[in-house]
This record gives C-alpha cells, sequence and structure tokens, in this order.
C-alpha cells in the first residue's frame, strides 16, 4: 500500500493536468514495476493589491502619465485576470489605455499598467477611472480606484545653514550653504535651478558678484537639498544679505525666500599671521647661530684665565 499526502492547498500548486506520481518497485530477484499516479490539487483563486494604489495622481496640460497597479496572484493556480475600465468621469479630449487581461502563475507578484493622457489644452481637471477586476472562474474583487488632477510642481524654499554651523562669513574664504527645496505637488519637477547670491541691500537691488548655483530634479511630494558655494575672495569685511532664489522658469507655483542678513568678518588673526610666526622663528635660528660662532674666537688679554 502507498499513501501520497500532497502538500497543504495554500501553498500547493495546482497544475491543469495534475502532479504525476511515479512508483518503482523492485523485487530482490530483480523484478521490476512501475505505475504512475496522478494527483490533482483543486485549484483556488485569489487577487490582491501589493501596494495600496496613490490618494491622487498628478498631470499636467499635455502630459502622459503610467499609473502601476501592483498586484499579487494569491491563488495556487495559472490565472488570468479580467480588468473592466469605467471611463465615465473621463473628461472630454482625455485618453485612457492599457491592457485588458493578464496572465501570471500561481503566488506571482506583477504589474498592470494603466495609461492617462491629457490634452494640451487641458483645464483644471479631478475624476476618477474604476478599474473592476475578474478571474478566470468569474470571481470579482474589490473595485480599484484611480484619482485623476491636473497639477504643477509647487517649489518652495523650506530652510537653508551654513556648512560647519553658525551664520557669520569669512572674507576671503567660501561659503557653502546647504538649502532645503520642497516640490509639494503631483508633478515631478525636472532641472530646478536655484540660486544664490551676496547682496548690499535686503531687496538685492545691488547684486554684487558673487553667486552660486545648482540644478536638480525633485519629485513630487519630496524635499531636495541643493548646495550653493559663494565665493568671498574679494569681499571685504561688512553686513551683507544672503538672498536664495528659484528660477520659476516653467514653473506656475514657486514661493521665493526672503533675505537673510549676513556679517563678512575678518579672517582669524592666527590665520593671517602664520608667516609672521616662520618669520619670527627663522630669525631666531640665525640669531642663535651667530651668537654660537661668536663665543668660539680668542680670549681677551685681561682675562683672568
Amino acid at each position: 500500500h502507498a499513501r501520497v499526502s500532497p502538500a497543504n492547498q495554500s501553498i500547493a500548486h495546482s497544475l491543469e493536468n495534475g502532479h504525476t506520481v511515479t512508483m518503482n518497485i523492485v523485487t530482490s530477484d530483480g523484478y521490476g514495476y512501475n505505475n504512475m499516479v496522478t494527483v490533482r490539487i483543486p485549484q483556488i483563486h485569489g487577487f490582491e493589491l501589493t501596494e495600496p494604489m496613490d490618494e491622487v495622481y498628478g498631470i499636467s496640460s499635455g502630459q502622459t502619465i503610467s499609473v502601476s497597479i501592483d498586484l499579487t496572484n494569491t491563488g495556487n493556480g495559472d490565472e488570468r485576470f479580467e480588468f473592466e475600465f469605467d471611463d465615465s468621469d473621463l473628461p472630454e479630449g482625455w485618453e485612457r489605455t492599457g491592457a485588458t487581461s493578464h496572465t501570471l502563475g500561481a503566488f506571482v507578484k506583477t504589474t498592470h499598467t494603466v495609461i492617462v493622457v491629457a490634452p494640451a489644452n487641458a483645464s483644471e481637471e479631478d475624476f476618477k477611472i474604476y478599474v473592476s477586476v475578474r478571474d478566470k472562474a468569474n470571481g470579482t474583487y474589490p473595485d480599484i480606484e484611480i484619482h485623476v488632477q491636473t497639477s504643477q510642481p509647487a517649489l518652495r524654499i523650506d530652510s537653508h545653514q551654513l556648512y560647519g554651523g553658525g551664520i557669520d562669513l569669512v572674507s576671503g574664504q567660501s561659503a557653502l550653504y546647504y538649502v532645503s527645496v520642497t516640490n509639494s505637488g503631483l508633478i515631478d519637477a525636472s532641472t530646478v535651478q536655484l540660486n544664490g547670491t551676496l547682496c548690499s541691500d535686503v531687496n538685492c537691488n545691488s547684486a554684487l558678484p558673487v553667486n552660486g548655483t545648482d540644478i536638480g530634479d525633485i519629485p513630487a511630494s519630496s524635499t531636495v537639498t541643493f548646495e550653493i558655494l559663494l565665493d568671498l575672495s574679494d569681499i571685504d569685511p561688512a553686513t551683507y544679505y544672503v538672498q536664495f532664489e528659484i528660477n520659476a522658469t516653467g514653473f506656475d507655483s514657486v514661493e521665493e525666500y526672503d533675505s537673510q542678513q549676513v556679517k563678512v568678518r575678518s579672517a582669524p588673526i592666527e590665520e593671517t599671521t602664520d608667516w609672521i610666526t616662520w618669520l619670527l622663528g627663522g630669525l631666531l635660528v640665525v640669531a642663535l647661530l651667530l651668537l654660537t660662532r661668536s663665543g668660539g674666537g680668542r680670549r681677551r688679554s685681561s682675562a683672568p684665565f
């Protein structure tokens, strides 16, 4: 008697032709016998989102976005999911495309992509696309909601700090600022240019030839740190203003940052007098050498010895 104990249904794969178990029986005198048994695992079906959908997907005029539906076949067999789209809220001139089915194996994770295209003259829109899912056994699952809204990058300078801390600058040196810029919009901001300028007045009407620039990308709902380097080689000690400004070209929503008063101080004395120390040391060595040589001359005649 032989007993075949299959694995638990939740982890055993359900195959269309079943699993084949081959039993080989061999006697001591060389007689052999083979027998095959087919074990069929009933298929269970399941669908779930691997990652939750974003609350809202931003899009701008003339833009195309890809909305990813991260899903898992939680069933134990090969599956074919059918997707049906409710585009009744889709504004006129907009497009929604994407495959209507997806085939994948048991316990497999994958991504189903939905494409949304906004017309070049799109106005402010806020709508939802509903996706219903059905498996090959005609089982249904909760609808997937895709919330789409027209948007633009919204940039603002949150904060800045001087490398090494403090607020005062030093004449003749370079000052490195770390500036945090946030994009609170739903659209990624590409090639953002941040400028830093040293000015004589708070409104920066009299900009000095001291400036720095950094360029970077800021994803939607993210904060990125920019680096601004100011060269103070030709700047005299005095009170100035540092202004950080985002180049607003290509962005509809930009919040400028007010100027900050800074004091440019003279370099510390120990830094500017190093050459004097070396000079004094050299003179001292020369003096010692001269004294040593003069001590080795002939004694005076009036000496007692």
